[in-house]
């Protein structure tokens, strides 16, 4: 774990402090649009929230990868997460 043995990429870590200020700006930009529509379509609030329910949902935390295998499951395209599904277990 890196948090014990320190970090081996000692030269990858000044590269850090510009990607988190990028990721920081397309969410503040990502927030000030949603904003915007929420007060244009005053409707849009609802429709995020059921399109965040279904994105958790969708999340292959809560699959087995026994399920995942079957063949309905590669119709939805669950079966193509199955090489990361060991990091969520």
């Amino acid at each position: 774990m890196w948090s014990i043995s320190g970090f081996g990429n000692l030269p990858a870590l000044p590269i850090l402090v510009p990607v988190f200020l990028l990721v920081f700006i397309f969410g503040w930009a990502l927030a000030v649009c949603m904003g915007l529509a929420n007060v244009l379509f005053q409707d849009s609030q609802h429709l995020i929230e059921i399109a965040m329910q279904i994105a958790f949902y969708a999340t292959p935390i809560i699959y087995t990868p026994e399920m995942m295998l079957e063949k309905d499951a590669s119709a939805c395209g669950l079966s193509v997460r199955i090489p990361w599904q060991r990091f969520w277990n």
